[in-house]
């Protein structure tokens, strides 16, 4: 099986580390990287490697096997110890399977392809909506065979003795699969690893992995595709390698290079009305292919063509095609994105018939979040004139989504999948929050300096800071009382809003108790956070007091009548009135819920001579009554009042 590590040890020496990291690099910044040296053994130079490759094709199994001879110029200093070729696909769906595909992880020992994809998790380390080709292998003497993470087959020298010296070559590297020829990437690795007497320090680790990816030598050759042979897309892709072929120098007489290419497009016009026409044009352009010669071409030119050309007579009907040939293609953009939470994520897909290049309007699409942290999202669009129809939606949770483009029917067909990541966003938070150590009745004004911060990596909208009353240390605010808020404008990364000497009053119908009193950032949850659990702070102690009663009441004897007069509470949702005829009551209710803005009531109807007792109680929210207040007394006369 691959490993990122050497198969053989090199004894005595204390350090020894080795990174494999198959990333580009522009050629100004690889040149610089290159010419460092780092650690006790040379940084090696590892150019004009060449490649052989030969396709030939199982009838019976129908299956193709890509053969690899690799040479090692011997102007190089370096030995190559890794061949890896690209097995990924943006296909939606393959048109083979992996049944009986073995790997050969080491000499004469297997594993079957899904093993290997098994045991590596590619699946989720590949960007959603990308394949890989399935395939088996066969390796060379002293090496192993296997899969990297990346989705690249991977061939790695397992002893120093077996890898490919400057002026050396090596054959038997192998590649089956059912796949039709197409050019693919391959990366060829020389044999170099950080050798030091002490640990690597940050900086030489960040040295050693520029050097590694500059050192890596990047070619082209033939390899399996996942197109269905036959289809428009199968056209399309022989003509796209035909033309990358030639800018490769593949193809060095270029009047043999446009008639190839020539042909393949007479035929290709020939399949939209007669699929025999189109295959006698097609034997026409083997013909050519057969009567060139090794100046005119490289030898994988002659398989690219032949091996495809044959794939598609064999899947091109004799009857006459219909003259408008359907085949829906689908592209997605971006195919895989990375957004900070709170972003909105956009996918566009663009429909063309790849039979005419046309767009395809009114295409009925359906879009599926079926992986990820917003999975079970869905959306159907029609696409417009120009073929496109779009998906959004905004993330809110931290995960990777995997979002599947289809046709719904009685079958589902899928057209592809792409993918978006979130990380990143907005993180708020209440930085500071000082209110006074109250010791109070409901209804007091309360005090406070508050700040809301923002720790996270990207802007936040618009949020509110509320306060709450709790019962315990803890502030829920689905549960907790708020008693007060405030908006906070957007904040940027590191910003925050500062409320200073902020007032607001305490509920009137607070009973006697314990209560904490803290504050919550985002307290509607409006802006997707990346910790929704650190919103809030609690650190003072409200201890409430049983509300006061009515204070200064005074009552005044008219005739037939009693004036109460009291000092007003602030914040009263109403008074009750009780009056009774024995000093100290019992008081009957005599006016339930009296609203007045001068803290007056005239009590009628009553007989002179008779001393009324009254006491006046304030009506707090949800009609509570506060203690009552101290005792006034009056007696109505006839006549004219003394003063």
């Amino acid at each position: 099986m691959f490993s990122a590590y050497h198969g053989y040890p090199y004894p005595a020496l204390p350090w020894i580390k080795r990174f494999f990291l198959p990333l580009l690099m522009c050629a100004s910044a690889a040149a610089n990287a290159a010419s460092r040296q780092l650690g006790e053994m040379p940084v090696p130079v590892l150019t004009g490697v060449q490649v052989q490759a030969g396709v030939t094709f199982d009838a019976t199994a129908r299956r193709y096997t890509y053969s690899y001879a690799v040479s090692n110029p011997g102007t190089n200093t370096g030995k190559i110890w890794n061949v890896a070729l690209d097995m990924t696909s943006r296909a939606a769906r393959l048109p083979f399977g992996s049944a009986g595909l073995r790997i050969e992880f080491m000499t004469g020992k297997f594993k079957s392809f899904d093993q290997e994809w098994a045991d590596l998790h590619v699946q989720r380390m590949l960007p959603a909506g990308t394949v890989v080709i399935p395939f088996g292998q066969h390796i060379p003497q002293g090496w192993m065979g296997g899969m990297r993470q990346d989705g690249f087959a991977s061939f790695s020298g397992d002893e120093n003795s077996s890898l490919i010296s400057p002026g050396s070559s090596l054959a038997g590297f192998e590649l089956i699969s059912e796949g039709v020829p197409t050019l693919r990437a391959m990366e060829i690795e020389p044999d170099w690893q950080f050798i030091s007497d002490e640990e690597a320090t940050e900086e030489e680790e960040q040295i050693f992995a520029e050097i590694e990816k500059s050192i890596l030598f990047h070619t082209q050759t033939l390899g399996p595709s996942g197109v269905f042979p036959g289809t428009y897309d199968h056209w399309n892709q022989l003509r796209d390698d035909l033309n990358k072929a030639m800018q490769l120098g593949w193809l060095p007489d270029q009047a043999f290079a446009a008639t190839l290419v020539n042909q393949l497009a007479s035929a290709r016009q020939a399949v939209a009305a007669d699929g025999t026409l189109a295959k006698q044009r097609l034997q026409t352009l083997l013909t050519t292919l057969a009567q060139s010669t090794s100046s005119q071409r490289r030898p994988e030119i002659r398989d690219l063509v032949y091996w495809n050309v044959q794939a598609i007579i064999a899947n091109t009907p004799d009857t006459p095609i219909p003259l408008d040939p359907f085949e829906p293609k689908v592209t997605l953009t971006p195919p895989a994105q990375t957004l900070p939470l709170g972003a909105t994520y956009t996918l566009t897909a663009t429909v063309i018939n790849a039979a005419t290049g046309k767009p395809i309007p009114d295409f009925s699409l359906s879009f599926v979040v079926i992986d990820g942290p917003h999975a079970g999202l869905e959306m159907r669009k029609v696409a417009d004139a120009a073929g496109k129809a779009s998906f959004s939606y905004t993330g809110t949770s931290l995960g990777r989504d995997r979002i599947w483009l289809g046709e719904d029917g009685e079958v589902r067909t899928e057209f592809g999948q792409a993918g978006v990541t979130w990380e990143g966003g907005p993180d708020l938070v209440i930085e500071l929050f000082i209110p006074p150590v109250l010791k109070a009745k409901g209804g007091a004004p309360v005090t406070v300096t508050e700040i809301t911060g923002h720790k996270g990596s990207t802007a936040a909208a618009s949020s509110v800071t509320r306060y709450y009353l709790s019962l315990d240390e803890l502030i829920d605010p689905r549960q907790d009382r708020p008693i007060a808020e405030r908006r906070v404008g957007p904040l940027t990364p590191g910003q925050s809003s500062e409320k200073s000497r902020f007032q607001f009053t305490l509920p009137f119908d607070l009973t006697e108790g314990t209560y904490h009193l803290g504050a919550c950032a985002d307290a509607d949850g409006a802006v997707a956070e990346l910790d929704e659990t650190n919103n809030c702070q609690v650190n003072q102690i409200v201890m409430a007091l049983e509300p006061g009663p009515v204070e200064n009441l005074r009552a005044r004897a008219k005739e037939g009548k009693v004036a109460l007069v009291w000092t007003p509470v602030e914040g009263a949702a109403g008074y009750n009135i009780y009056r009774g005829t024995t000093a100290g009551g019992p008081y009957q209710l005599i006016k339930a819920g009296h609203v007045t803005s001068y803290a007056t009531y005239e009590d009628s109807g009553l007989t002179n001579g008779v001393t009324y007792y009254y006491v006046v109680r304030w009506l707090r929210e949800r009609g509570l009554e506060s203690p009552p207040s101290a005792e006034a007394s009056a007696t109505p006369v006839a006549g004219p009042l003394r003063r």
